[in-house]
């Protein structure tokens, strides 16, 4: 409390004394004071009014709520103005999140009181969420796997709007270039942040067009490669669903060789195997030119050697090209016989001259 300085002189009146112009009091009441400036004495007086300011925050809490919730605290009514620490909001009530939160409250008078703090915990998740994810090549599905507390969720966008599966482990794919997905878990009513998970997506060499001959009669050599100045690791496919690791593949065809054979190789650097190619393989049957391996002629009598008909062409060792022939001698015959599907076989007779018959004249 303050009374002009200066040449004036001040005198305090009861209960204050004294000339001092800057008296401290601790209650309150009317005090005065007499000031004489050129012998005019002129009384003057102040009056200290008593302040029942007290702030306080009408639910302090504590308040258990998730991280990314707020909730609402609010003074008691009827101040000048507020400020609420550390947030420097103003107003009555204010939306919080985790933390410790008070007020100032300041009434007319410019007084002011600091309310006691407001408690706001975030529900803390038991464990946290960790994510991981196989390589995978071009091409093909990883495996992801995610640990956590609560119930776990499997997200295409990092925003958490476009779902793709739940649980501990998903299978994503195809995949053909890197990518991320991203998990998150619920529990006790809270949501995680959401967490990365990588995948890395390998290479795949090129596929290669299997080569060789794929219509081939019984008994022909069945070879198929890839590549025939290198002969890199590869593994084969057969129609019997077994499998073989060799290049190339070889083998002497017979019907049962026949069907569809595919083929991969594999990248040495990542591991990943070609995508497969594919070659139908046809097995065609050798014809049966049906000659008895023997036969007998009479000297002078005419033998017809008969072979299979129906077939596409025949080529006998008399340069015949009929399916039957007709001999007069011994000897050995020989034809060859080829089908429609141009596979062919080769068989013989051996013509041998028969027993005299006797005949007595009559």
């Amino acid at each position: 409390m303050n009374a002009p300085g200066g040449p004036a002189l001040v005198q305090w009146l009861p209960p204050l004394s004294g000339n001092d112009p800057v008296q401290t009091v601790s209650q309150p009441g009317t005090y005065q004071c007499s000031i004489t400036v050129c012998g005019i004495v002129t009384l003057a007086e102040i009056e200290v009014i008593a302040s029942n300011l007290s702030v306080v925050i009408t639910d302090p809490g504590p308040f258990d709520i998730c991280n990314d919730s707020t909730v609402l605290l609010s003074a008691d009514p009827g101040l000048m103005a507020y400020l609420w620490i550390p947030s420097l909001a103003t107003g009555e009530s204010v939306l919080v999140g985790p933390g410790q939160y008070s007020v100032i409250g300041f009434d007319q008078y410019g007084c002011t009181d600091t309310a006691g703090v407001a408690i706001v915990n975030a529900i803390a998740f038991t464990d946290s969420v960790q994510g991981s994810a196989t390589a995978v090549c071009a091409g093909g599905t990883s495996l992801a796997i995610a640990t956590g507390s609560g119930a776990l969720q499997w997200f295409d966008d990092a925003a958490g709007t476009q779902p793709i599966g739940s649980g501990a482990s998903i299978s994503y794919g195809p995949l053909f270039s890197n990518t991320t997905i991203y998990v998150l878990q619920t529990e006790n009513g809270c949501t995680s942040d959401v967490v990365l998970v990588p995948i890395d997506v390998l290479p795949v060499p090129p596929t290669l067009p299997i080569q060789g001959d794929t219509l081939l009669c019984v008994g022909d050599t069945l070879y198929l490669f890839l590549d025939p100045n290198n002969f890199f690791p590869q593994t084969w496919t057969l129609p019997s669903g077994g499998t073989l690791n060799q290049p190339p593949y070889s083998t002497s065809a017979n019907p049962g060789d026949a069907g569809w054979y595919s083929v991969t190789y594999p990248n040495n650097q990542t591991g990943c195997s070609s995508v497969p190619d594919s070659a139908l393989v046809t097995v065609f049957s050798n014809p049966d030119p049906g000659l008895p391996p023997t036969a007998l002629i009479c000297i002078g009598d005419l033998l017809i050697l008969q072979a299979d008909p129906g077939e596409q062409a025949y080529s006998w060792s008399t340069g015949a090209e009929s399916p039957a022939i007709t001999v007069t001698d011994v000897g050995t015959y020989v034809v060859t016989v080829t089908n429609e599907d141009g596979c062919s076989a080769t068989d013989s007779t051996v013509v041998n001259e028969g027993p005299a018959i006797w005949k007595y004249p009559t």
